[in-house]
Order: structure tokens, then C-alpha cells, then sequence
């Protein structure tokens, strides 16, 4: 049975961000802190900043969650050999993570 790694990858990354954004919103960390939430310099810079960050991000993420999802469905229709799928699915995951830090900090350079 082969399996195709494209649609596959997608379907776990969006399950991830789905369940990090559906987290955050739900039950987002109540004070900056270094283990639990979208932790940068400028979120901890106070407690508006932080919470503004973490309802922010955790938006994103269900976002990208939904993406991912679509990237999926997309991921079916093409065959592709695992090493290329891999390849693929970085990259998407590494733009991803880049808007979402960006547009996070954006909105946080404006307060």
C-alpha cells in the first residue's frame, strides 16, 4: 500500500494548528511565562501585549489550521515521491510559522 505522504502530512499539520488555535483561545496562558504560549520579546513586553498576542496567534493558528486542511484536499490530487512531498510540507510549515510570527509582532509594534 502506498501511501500519499502529501495529503498526509497536511492532514496532521492542520489537525496540530487547529488544536493549538482552539487551545489558545480557549485556554489561553493568564500571565507571560516561558513555557505555554506565543512567547516573544515583545508579547512579555506587559500584560496587554501578552494577551493581545495570545488571542492574536491562537486566531492565526486556526487559520493555518484551515490551510492545511485545504492544502490537504489539494495534496490528493497529485502524486508526488515521498522525498518531494517532504520537501513540500516544510516549506509550507515554514512560511506558515513566519507569517504568523510576523503579523503577530506587526500588530504588537502598533501599541
Amino acid at each position: 500500500m502506498n501511501i500519499n505522504l502529501l495529503f498526509f502530512i497536511s492532514v496532521s499539520v492542520s489537525f496540530l494548528f487547529l488544536l493549538i488555535g482552539f487551545l489558545g483561545i480557549k485556554f489561553p496562558p493568564k500571565k507571560a511565562n516561558w513555557i505555554y504560549g506565543y512567547r516573544t520579546k515583545r508579547a512579555m513586553q506587559s500584560q496587554y501585549n501578552w494577551d493581545f498576542a495570545q488571542q492574536y496567534s491562537a486566531k492565526a493558528s486556526l487559520i493555518a489550521g484551515l490551510f492545511f486542511l485545504i492544502a490537504s484536499i489539494a495534496g490528493c490530487f497529485f502524486i508526488v515521491n515521498n522525498g518531494t512531498a517532504t520537501i513540500i510540507e516544510i516549506v509550507l510549515l515554514v512560511i506558515t510559522l513566519t507569517i504568523i510570527v510576523l503579523k503577530t509582532e506587526n500588530k504588537l509594534k502598533r501599541f
